[in-house]
């Protein structure tokens, strides 16, 4: 018996082992991918405290190189901003571009939220994304010329605003939100573009991927599953 527990730790240790040792070897390659392509990673230590969902980055800044470097016009955007953190990493990606920032700043459409709560689509977090201002977002961003705020519910926002995107995080968690995002930006995505829809395996939203599956059905679009924390789904045309 005291050698079947004394084994038993001897391997939970091992395994700890490995899955740290792999996780370590992931984070390698995705630095050298990065340093093949002759880009900064944008996990750099002085910002590894900012930000710590380190796949959905290196992600982003791989589809930025691709943007760049084959000149895939249009701006970049964000729905979905709260407190500016991934907003910042695309803003320092694409120096040279727009960065629209869609938010309310003062959490979430009752009416939106209410549809999910009805339906079954929300967890327990109890959190609307409240107590963030604009000042705050600002300064974080690197480039913060570049930086187009939109404030107030989506719909009331993009009223008139006809521009191309060839970058675009939706990050909006509620069921309608992620459903106006994509019928507003993928028809302005430029070709070889890319959108981010973040929270697609989060239980608490379950909204997110209800919304991606019917928009991609409907519009005979396929997307790719990241397994960053919430999950991401990258949508392209």
């Amino acid at each position: 018996m005291i050698k079947i527990k004394i084994f038993k730790k001897i391997k939970d240790k091992f395994e700890i082992f490995i899955i740290t040792l792999a996780g370590k070897i992931k984070r390698q390659t995705v630095t050298q991918s990065l340093v093949s392509l002759k880009r900064k990673s944008l996990l750099s230590p002085d910002s590894a405290g900012l930000y710590t969902d380190k796949i959905r980055i290196s992600a982003m800044e791989l589809c930025a190189h691709e943007i760049i470097s084959n000149k895939i016009p249009g701006n970049v955007a964000e729905f979905g901003v709260y407190k500016g953190k991934f907003a910042a990493k695309i803003n320092e990606a694409f120096s040279d571009r727009d960065l629209y920032l869609f938010d309310s700043f003062n959490g979430f459409d009752p009416e939106q939220k209410k549809f999910d709560k009805n339906r079954g689509l929300l967890g327990n977090l109890g959190q609307d994304f409240f107590g963030v201002t604009i000042e705050e977002v600002m300064t974080k961003m690197k480039y913060p010329q570049n930086c187009i705020i939109k404030k107030g519910f989506f719909a009331q926002t993009t009223k008139g605003l006809e521009e191309d995107f060839s970058f675009v995080s939706i990050d909006a968690d509620l069921y309608e939100a992620i459903k106006e995002g994509l019928e507003y930006f993928y028809p302005r995505l430029s070709k070889r573009g890319y959108i981010f829809v973040h929270d697609y395996n989060n239980e608490n939203w379950a909204g997110v991927k209800k919304a991606i599956y019917e928009f991609c059905e409907q519009n005979s679009i396929s997307f790719t599953p990241l397994p960053d924390a919430h999950g991401t789904a990258v949508i392209t045309k």
